[in-house]
């Protein structure tokens, strides 16, 4: 009877719910691709328009212009009244010496205020905005030049008070025999500083004359007193001028046919058009550009650099992140035909039984692309060794070996990527500008993948 009140506990069974297994399964496999997602980079979309890029290379050339010195004829403390840059005439006067000091003294306490006009603000303003957008750490050497031309801006407004100075000063006193005004003996344009070139020509350049780390420039308006014979000035004395420069075998070859060029000054990103001549020296090849105007503008420089445009390029715009390889079989284009029961294009494939019967298979495949010769097929039709045959020579056979890596990029339009040519007219550094008549190439709107060495890591194409 004892055993009779025994309990014995009844386990229930575990219920299994398939359902719910998979939904954890499903949901912990979602939160794990928004994790991936939100904290990797993803693969973009890129829309293929039209656009054009200039052909143009950029150099740094010599400034070659008629320069004539001019010097002092007597010792002194020197005064100027024009402007660099500034024409002058003939009988004009450019300067004076005051042999003394005094004079040049009386005209600094005497030097008239003069509220600067509009068109001087402009041309400082210039001035630094040039500086701005042309400067790089790279080239220390603007550093001076825009010392220099912001140096020569200053003189200039400073010799036009001294000017009005030297005109109420006249009136008030005599000047005594040891001052003198001196004016032009020719006119030209005017300059102030010397660098060693000016007897440089087109004639007698050399490859050191390009060196940068051998330039020295001096200025010559100052306050010390100048040495009879020294450098006064310099004048220009012909409006037309030439930029040498040095030219690669590519350079050269490119622009053998051109007489004139487009000529873009990368100071001030101003363009204009110049006659163009390549000439030999020493065994290298320089252009010669040739001017007629804008001397006054660049008379400060010696070295410019200039961008040269030999033509503009159209085409459909693709970033150069986009652009990848893929390798196709190489075949003869002779071996296409179309199928016996079809107008599909393809290759006859042979092959062979144990037994060494000859066995006929029609491969639809398309042309990717051709040369004069040979067209380029799918390597995932064929293997390496594979026997095409021509049923039009005598079924004349080709074993398919040899590959060739095509450039091109993948379309996305239909969801999934397509492999797509591409062939490069002109570039930049972030783009190409492709042909827009290439066979199984882009059309205009066309969507590509942007990062495709992304893709490629995500195994996202083949």
């Amino acid at each position: 009877m004892a055993n009779d009140n025994k309990v014995v506990k009844f386990r229930r069974p575990i219920n299994f719910n398939l359902g719910v297994v998979i939904f954890l399964i499903m949901f912990i496999y979602v939160v794990i691709e928004v994790i991936k997602y939100f904290s990797g980079e993803q693969i973009s979309v890129y829309e293929v328009t039209e656009n054009r890029i200039a052909d143009d290379d950029t150099y740094q050339g010599l400034a070659i212009r008629e320069e004539h010195i001019v010097n002092t004829e007597e010792s002194g403390y020197v005064s100027y009244y024009v402007g660099e840059g500034k024409k002058i005439a003939k009988n004009s006067v450019v300067y004076s010496v005051d042999q003394t000091g005094k004079v040049y003294d009386l005209l600094s306490k005497n030097e008239q205020q003069k509220d600067l006009e509009q068109s001087d603000i402009l041309e400082v303003r210039e001035c630094i905005s040039s500086y701005r957008s042309s400067f790089k750490g790279s080239n220390y050497r603007t550093v001076y030049e825009f010392k220099n031309k912001i140096e020569s801006a200053a003189m200039d407004l400073t010799n036009i008070n001294l000017m009005a100075s030297l005109s109420e000063l006249s009136k008030k006193k005599d000047l005594g025999n040891s001052f003198k005004l001196v004016k032009a003996q020719t006119s030209g344009t005017i300059a102030f500083y010397t660098d060693g070139l000016e007897n440089v020509t087109v004639d007698n350049f050399t490859e050191k004359n390009f060196d940068t780390s051998r330039y020295k420039r001096v200025e010559l308006r100052s306050q010390d007193k100048k040495q009879e014979k020294s450098s006064a000035y310099k004048l220009i004395t012909n409006e037309n001028w030439n930029i040498a420069v040095p030219l690669t075998e590519a350079q050269a070859t490119k622009l053998a046919e051109k007489s004139v060029v487009k000529v873009t000054f990368l100071q001030d990103r101003l363009y204009t058009n110049a006659t163009f001549k390549i000439i030999e020296r020493d065994g290298k090849k320089y252009g010669i550009v040739g001017l007629r105007n804008y001397i006054q503008q660049y008379l400060p420089y010696r070295y410019l650099n200039i961008a040269i445009s030999t033509a503009a390029v159209e085409g459909y715009k693709v970033p150069k992140s986009a652009v990848t390889e893929k390798e196709y079989y190489k075949v003869p284009t002779s071996f296409f035909t179309k199928g016996g029961d079809s107008n599909d294009l393809g290759l006859v494939k042979v092959s062979y039984d144990k037994g060494g019967k000859q066995n006929v298979q029609f491969v639809a495949t398309d042309i990717i692309y051709r040369d004069d010769k040979y067209s380029y097929v799918d390597t995932s039709y064929f293997e390496k060794g594979d026997i095409i045959c021509n049923q039009n020579e005598n079924s004349k056979q080709f074993e398919i070996r040899e590959k060739k890596s095509l450039q091109g990029v993948y379309n996305v339009n239909k969801g999934y990527p397509a492999f797509r040519l591409i062939e490069v007219l002109a570039e930049n550094d972030d783009y190409y500008i492709v042909n827009k008549k290439t066979e199984n190439g882009l059309n205009n709107y066309d969507h590509i993948i942007l990062n495709v060495s992304l893709a490629k890591q995500q195994k996202y194409v083949d």
